[in-house]
């Protein structure tokens, strides 16, 4: 079996953002990922092997050093439910975030939920110890790959766990079908993973706001970019209606001074962002968002909240453009293929002169 790190092509977004112009009002950050929220950090592996039937990976996201000890504020909100992911509960009664965040493939929970326990219990001695007592939650969240990757002949675990952890970085991330990513459907093409991130000038400081989207979602024909619905254009003449399901994960992280009841308020924007690519959520999706903030201070008032509000719209939108535009052809089981979106087409689709 190949154990294949990389994965997208790194083309720039330079052209998507110059085309969609005006419709974006918030300069991005230095790497335009979630990594431009301090001490977040990004790590996937990746394994790829077509003719065994493997077509799968885990990203983790790292929301800073040392968070099972010192946990972040977050909430999480469920856009539709028909999902499997794992850690969500204690989030929604605490308000609190304490491991990374790993992504993978709906059959993998079980076995990256074991490893990621058993990285914090190494992490941590305290933790599960007879004096402290002190239990986890770990978070493990998911999509499923199972059209490109067989689940019956091999799960991702404890080395791709490790492989992700130790290759977390900042700065650029690797996006398409990479790490988690690399099984999934976005718009009938490879995707998988995207980020984008915004920076907010407030109170004399530059704040951020990040978005990480595992995509596995759409129909072609649904696909819309710029308010306009390329997705028609690129449409085979034998086209026939494909199935609405699918799920999407999003991450949002953000240094601003925020509560759990305004990371919720964020969180619920996300949907704004998913709506302007064609998102339209069928029942059978899997649709799930959590976000945490890595700042402690006083609340964030009204008027700056807003500005996040939009800022949250923007960073998810374009995070699902992202991981098109970095896909890649992907080669999965039973001799399926996902073809990359057509990047170089951007100016024509968008009548761009």
């Amino acid at each position: 079996m190949s154990l294949v790190e990389s994965g997208g092509r790194q083309h720039p977004t330079a052209e998507l953002r110059r085309l969609m112009g005006p419709a974006w009002r918030f300069a991005p950050g230095a790497a335009n990922g979630i990594t431009d929220v301090a001490g977040v950090t990004v790590g996937h592996s990746t394994l790829l092997d077509p003719e065994q039937g493997t077509c799968t990976g885990v990203t983790v996201v790292q929301p800073c050093p040392g968070v099972v000890h010192r946990p972040v504020a977050a909430a999480v909100h469920v856009i539709n439910g028909y999902g499997k992911s794992v850690g969500l509960m204690q989030i929604e009664e605490l308000g609190e975030l304490e491991s990374p965040i790993a992504l993978t493939g709906v059959f993998g929970i079980p076995d990256v939920l074991r490893a990621l326990v058993d990285h914090l219990l190494v992490e941590d001695p305290d933790l599960g110890s007879e004096k402290s007592g002190r239990s986890v939650n770990a978070v493990v969240m998911e999509c499923n790959d199972s059209r490109m990757h067989d689940p019956r002949i091999t799960r991702p675990g404890a080395a791709e766990v490790a492989e992700a952890i130790r290759g977390a970085s900042t700065g650029p991330v690797p996006q398409g079908p990479v790490g988690a990513g690399v099984g999934m459907s976005t718009f009938g093409f490879a995707g998988g993973i995207g980020t984008s991130s915004r920076v907010l000038p407030l109170d004399g400081s530059a704040h951020h706001i990040g978005a990480l989207v595992l995509t596995n979602f759409g129909r072609r024909e649904d696909l819309v970019i710029a308010g306009r619905p390329v997705g028609q254009q690129l449409l085979p003449a034998t086209a026939t209606a494909a199935s609405l399901g699918g799920s999407v994960i999003v991450v949002l992280a953000t240094d601003l001074p925020t509560t759990s009841a305004q990371l919720k308020r964020l969180a619920r924007r996300a949907q704004n962002g998913l709506a302007r690519t064609g998102c339209t959520t069928s029942g059978s999706s899997g649709e799930v968002v959590l976000a945490f903030s890595t700042a402690r201070g006083p609340d964030l008032a009204r008027e700056p909240l807003d500005l996040a509000f939009a800022a949250v719209a923007e960073c998810v939108e374009e995070a699902v453009l992202n991981s098109l535009c970095h896909s890649v052809r992907v080669h999965g089981r039973a001799d399926r293929f996902r073809e990359p979106f057509p990047v170089e087409r951007l100016p024509e689709l968008l009548g761009a002169r």
